[in-house]
């Protein structure tokens, strides 16, 4: 009886701890959608690049100057001071037009591969969630299922223990029936040798 009890009473414990620990996640209705996250795009400086270009060497003019002829000889005879200033310029200039090309298309490219993380990462967690749902749904009918063999082992035991009182009655009144026969034959023979003759 005890280790049937104690069988019970493991059982119980096991149960009410798997309670707990589905209890302390709250279920969620469905799963939160991560969006990608937001990257500023790149700044669109073409403009800009395109006047730098076309203005870097400071003797070039733009179409429509006055005095274009005058300026063009006052700047030919500023070139000779400012010939490295005009080298530096262009190399700047060139150095930009390369990097703004590369970080409009690494950009691109961050964009799309975070979009792509995102969507897999949506997937991955869809499927988490939907494998989740499913062990908490077989839990609860494992749950369910132990629930109803508990049930029924303790009405087995209370029918257990029932039976075993009325196997105690019956044999505490078969004791009783065996000690009235021994003091009934012990007084017919303390009568039989009374009657007898010595």
């Amino acid at each position: 009886m005890g280790a049937v009890a104690d069988v019970f009473g493991k059982a119980i414990q096991q149960v009410e701890r798997e309670r707990r620990l589905l209890d302390r996640e709250p279920d969620p209705a469905s799963p939160p959608e991560r969006d990608a996250p937001a990257f500023a795009p790149w700044p669109d400086c073409r403009t800009e690049l395109l006047d730098a270009n076309s203005q870097y060497h400071a003797a070039t003019l733009l179409p429509g100057t006055r005095a274009a002829g005058l300026k063009r000889l006052l700047l030919r005879v500023l070139n000779v001071y400012t010939y490295r200033q005009v080298l530096f310029n262009a190399a700047i200039v060139r150095i930009l037009n390369r990097w703004d090309q590369r970080l409009r298309s690494l950009g691109g490219e961050l964009s799309d591969s975070s979009l792509r993380l995102t969507e897999r990462l949506n997937r991955r967690v869809a499927r988490i969630e939907e494998r989740r749902s499913l062990w908490e749904a077989r839990l609860a009918g494992q749950l369910g299922a132990l629930e109803d063999r508990t049930g029924a082992a303790e009405s087995d035991l209370s029918e257990l223990q029932s039976r075993a009182r009325q196997e105690r009655a019956r044999v505490d009144a078969l004791e009783d029936s065996v000690r009235r026969l021994e003091a009934l034959l012990a007084s017919e023979r303390e009568t039989a040798s009374a009657g007898k003759p010595r």
